[in-house]
């Protein structure tokens, strides 16, 4: 069979440059490399070495191994810090939330669904009149649900309503006024 019988074009198209090349020098190409081997060095267009030689120079091995144990340091540093802060008792929420990530694969947890406080609190902020004591009464609410709810994923919606009425009982315990804002704003 011709090359020429094709008669077709590829291009690729990337950020740095747009190349083309004709059905004929491609099958041209196809066929020195299958008549030298699989083994054997092609020239390319841009007259670089071929991936092969550069494979093989330590250069790419060396900088590599070194980003790689550099990336592994900071990351042990990382962790250790977070271990400091929660062995002083001086843990971020975002450090817990990390340290909860982390740990997940290897204590073999995989939840599929999260009860977030922030989302619960902007909920009984809509509900309720804004006190002091919700962001804390959320909180021990929803660490209640989380251990106690046995949802199936897909009503992330009824756990959150029930931590807002189990901190509402939180407030009416500890002689917190809860407003709602029904009883605040003129009727519509």
């Amino acid at each position: 069979m011709e090359p020429t019988a094709f008669g077709g074009m590829a291009v690729v198209i990337t950020g740095t440059a747009i190349r083309g090349k004709s059905t004929e020098d491609i099958l041209e190409e196809l066929l020195e490399e299958e008549e030298a081997g699989p083994f054997a060095p092609v020239s390319n267009a841009t007259g670089e070495p071929p991936m092969s030689d550069i494979a093989s120079s330590p250069a790419p091995w060396l900088t590599d191994t070194v980003r790689w144990w550099c990336y592994r340091v900071s990351k042990t540093f990382e962790r250790f810090q977070r271990a400091v802060q929660y062995a002083t008792g001086r843990l971020s929420a975002d450090n817990a939330q990390h340290i909860m990530l982390e740990c997940c694969f290897d204590a073999g947890w995989h939840p599929l669904q999260i009860l977030d406080v922030q989302k619960t609190l902007t909920e009984a902020r809509e509900i309720f009149t804004d006190h002091p004591a919700l962001p804390h009464l959320i909180a021990a609410a929803c660490s209640r649900v989380a251990s106690k709810w046995e949802g199936n994923g897909d009503d992330s919606h009824e756990a959150c309503r029930w931590a807002i009425e189990i901190a509402e009982d939180y407030a009416a315990r500890t002689n917190i006024k809860l407003v709602r804002w029904y009883d605040v704003l003129p009727p519509e």
